[in-house]
């Protein structure tokens, strides 16, 4: 999976952790609610 501006502006605007799980399986790409869980967390972090 390609990451490109328009998909960075969509994870950084999910809420949850599973809206990151559901915008990463709407681009044909696969990852867990861990990984979604440290995602979320980095990014409310440089908020």
């Amino acid at each position: 999976m390609e990451i490109t501006s328009e998909l960075m502006k969509k994870v950084k605007k999910a809420e949850s952790p599973e809206e990151i799980q559901k915008i990463a399986s709407e681009n044909n790409a696969e990852i867990s609610l861990e990984n979604a869980k440290m995602i979320f967390a980095a990014l409310q972090a440089g908020k």
